[in-house]
């Protein structure tokens, strides 16, 4: 069974890349929406934990 490598980036659509310590990253959806076009795959942040916030 082959695995296909889930991609690894600094924030959606960018190349990962080192953080410094403390470092916050705030967008809005619609920010990054021209990288996504409202798809966003499966991805993974090695260094950064993700919250979302959703309103309506």
């Amino acid at each position: 069974m082959s695995q296909t490598a889930i991609p690894e980036f600094f924030v959606y659509g960018e190349p990962a890349r080192a953080l410094d310590v403390g470092f916050l990253h705030v967008e809005t959806v619609q920010a990054r929406a021209s990288v996504h076009r409202g798809q966003v795959l499966a991805h993974k942040h090695p260094q950064m934990a993700q919250i979302t916030f959703w309103t309506g």
